[in-house]
């Protein structure tokens, strides 16, 4: 599908400049990390060195778990961490820098922020359902968004589709309060007019209940990434090493 050439979105002013908080890192990461990379090689049944191979496979597993459906990070920060680390996790695991599980759960963030503002922007705007459009959901099996502009343009299609489910479920609650009022006054034999009028508000009223609803739900997501702390983000990235050797496999800090 072809994805229009659009400018750097508009959304990412929206974003504040001041930068959030450097994590705290978790001070016995170093040493965990060496131990854990030379339990792994020396007495896992699968005898597998942790080499370069490793490495690409550990820092996928990584970049999956904090962005599994493909839908917070851009391909420019996929090229940037597999340039930098798709080599070398290996060796620095071996020397205890666990910098990169860090530096990728920051920049995880920022996206997510960025992205959390354009869905603030899009729910304020007004969707038509005029257009034959589509939406893939699950996008794990799909490259990362090329561009910030196809990123914006996923989001924009995911966020419409959240919104037509937001309307329909409103419409066929309506009508089940219309069924239930309806059928409450025939029995008193009285004419359902205020069941009607209570289902027919303004079109503004539902639009601003859908909006406060899916923001609410990202500003929920964003605030759970938030809360993790350095050692809910070291477990997280050791256990990205771990699935290599076995995907059933996790590591659980002490």
């Amino acid at each position: 599908r072809a994805v229009p050439a659009l400018p750097r979105p508009d959304f990412l002013a929206l974003v504040p400049a001041v930068p959030a908080p450097a994590l705290d890192k978790y001070p016995g990461g170093p040493i965990a990390a060496e131990l854990v990379g030379r339990l792994l090689e020396q007495t896992h049944y699968a005898r597998r060195p942790i080499d370069d191979a490793v490495s690409r496979e550990f820092l996928r597993n990584y970049l999956e778990t904090n962005d599994y459906s493909h839908m917070i990070l851009e391909k420019e920060d996929i090229d940037e961490f597999e340039a930098k680390y798709g080599t070398t996790l290996d060796d620095r695991i071996r020397d205890g820098d666990v910098e990169p599980s860090y530096e990728i759960f920051e920049r995880v963030i920022k996206r997510l922020e960025e992205r959390v503002a354009l869905i603030k922007t899009l729910t304020s705007s007004t969707f038509t359902f005029t257009t034959d459009e589509s939406v893939v959901l699950d996008r794990h099996e799909l490259p990362w968004p090329a561009t910030p502009a196809e990123a914006q343009e996923l989001w924009r299609l995911r966020i419409k589709h959240e919104v037509l489910l937001e309307r329909l479920a409103k419409i066929k609650a309506a009508e089940d309060r219309e069924k239930t009022a309806a059928k409450a006054n025939s029995e008193k034999k009285e004419a359902p007019k205020a069941a009607v009028e209570k289902s027919t508000d303004t079109k503004s009223a539902k639009e601003l209940s859908i909006k406060e609803t899916i923001d609410t739900r990202y500003d929920r997501i964003l605030r759970s990434y938030k809360e993790y702390d350095s050692i809910d983000v070291f477990s997280t990235y050791l256990s990205a090493l771990t699935r290599v050797f076995d995907p059933h496999t996790d590591y659980l800090a002490a």
